[in-house]
């Protein structure tokens, strides 16, 4: 958030946590850099914001994570303008849910062992949606494009393929 409202000073930058002393620590951080155009507010994926009022919803390695994944997708539909675009970064994962196709993926033995450590009990807090660090992107077209009613879900090729991960563009 800081690093793009830095980046796009003209722009007005919103950071949403339901961590606290992580929106105090970005606040600080933005202060001291003097940003004026970067805002935090404490809430989780699947109640902030206010209807209509973005223009994009960036998800930077962070969805696959939420234990209110599916409930966040629909937010982020709520909180979009009409035409409105949501970018997902999200670690490189096969097209399907299917064995031969997460193990055809180099990454996969990494990235399993740092999703059962860290990705998935947290996508299980409380009865969550649990999709895993290596999550298909067919969990995810069906949570942004069947559930939650975005025109598409398209993967984009881009160079963080080459590290590992990829990046998703749902369109309003």
């Amino acid at each position: 958030t800081i690093v793009l409202g830095a980046a796009f000073p003209r722009a007005k930058v919103v950071g949403f946590d339901f961590h606290v002393p992580s929106i105090d620590a970005a606040r600080k951080a933005a202060a001291a850099k003097g940003l004026t155009n970067v805002t935090f507010h404490v809430g989780g994926a699947e109640s902030s914001g206010d209807d209509g009022a973005f223009e994009v919803v960036l998800f930077f390695d962070c969805f696959h994570d939420m234990a209110v994944a599916g409930a966040g997708a629909c937010n982020a539909h709520r909180i979009l303008k009409p035409g409105g675009r949501v970018m997902i970064i999200e670690p490189m994962g096969p097209e399907e849910e299917t064995v031969c196709a997460h193990l055809a993926m180099p990454s996969t033995p990494l990235l399993s062992c740092f999703s059962c450590h860290f990705c998935l009990p947290c996508g299980m807090c409380h009865g969550g949606d649990a999709l895993g660090t290596i999550a298909p992107t067919s969990k995810h077209r069906k949570l942004f494009v069947d559930d939650a009613k975005f025109r598409s879900l398209t993967v984009l090729d881009n160079p963080l393929n080459m590290m590992g991960f990829r990046v998703l563009l749902a369109c309003k």
